[in-house]
């Protein structure tokens, strides 16, 4: 057994509504027999505001139907560092894999919260309730379910600003690279089109060859 910190996402997922729903389940250890294992989410509580954790109570199900909530549920992430985690390999495992897909965070410092990942997170959660709604979620209610979300929200519009001053920089960078090889260019094409224009020059005469004789040589008699 080993021990891991671990910092819930609360926005890898919103509800249909727009709220935080980003609670990431614990996994129990391997065990042998039967048993319903427990429902318990890493650093973040759920509360039925409406229906019934009674399947047989719950409306539209038959009785006898599978077990679980039917109704509407608020998550609350009341974390304010990472919790600590006893755990195996299995368990190290699966939490390894939930940290890859951003449903929880994996802390290598048992005291640092992983602020701009989250920043991150809270920002793609927007854009992805953008593309899948049309418009931006009321965040009026984010705080009460995650008290740290005020300060992410702050980094998460630095983050933003500052990634959008490095893509305009490299925009304008890339025109003026572009406005420059253009304008070279256009003054390579001018300056051929001038000499093709030109008349071509007359050469110079060349200068007659001049054939010089030389005396014979006679033999002394």
């Amino acid at each position: 057994m080993t021990t891991i910190h671990v910092f819930p996402n609360p926005y890898a997922l919103l509800d249909a509504k727009g709220r935080l729903a980003g609670a990431c389940p614990k996994v129990e250890p391997v065990r042998v027999g039967g048993g319903m294992p427990a429902c318990e989410f890493v650093g973040a509580k759920r509360t039925m505001l409406a229906g019934t954790y009674n399947a047989n109570e719950a409306e539209g199900r038959a009785e006898g139907g599978p077990l679980g909530a039917k109704g509407e549920i608020l998550f609350t992430f009341d974390v304010v560092e990472p919790i600590a985690l006893t755990v195996d390999a299995s368990q190290t495992a699966y939490y390894v894999c939930r940290n890859r897909s951003a449903d929880a965070f994996t802390c290598v410092d048992p005291k640092s919260v992983p602020v701009e990942r989250l920043a991150r997170a809270r920002s793609a959660a927007i854009a992805g309730h953008v593309a899948a709604y049309g418009s931006e979620p009321d965040t009026k209610g984010w705080p009460a379910q995650f008290p740290l979300d005020e300060t992410i929200a702050g980094l998460a519009k630095t983050l933003d600003e500052r990634e959008k001053a490095i893509a305009q920089a490299k925009l304008d960078d890339g025109s003026a690279a572009i406005k420059a090889a253009r304008e070279k260019a256009i003054a390579q094409a001018k300056l051929d089109a001038t000499k093709a224009a030109e008349p071509p020059k007359a050469e110079p005469p060349k200068p007659e060859a001049v054939k010089i004789t030389r005396p014979s040589a006679t033999k002394e008699q």
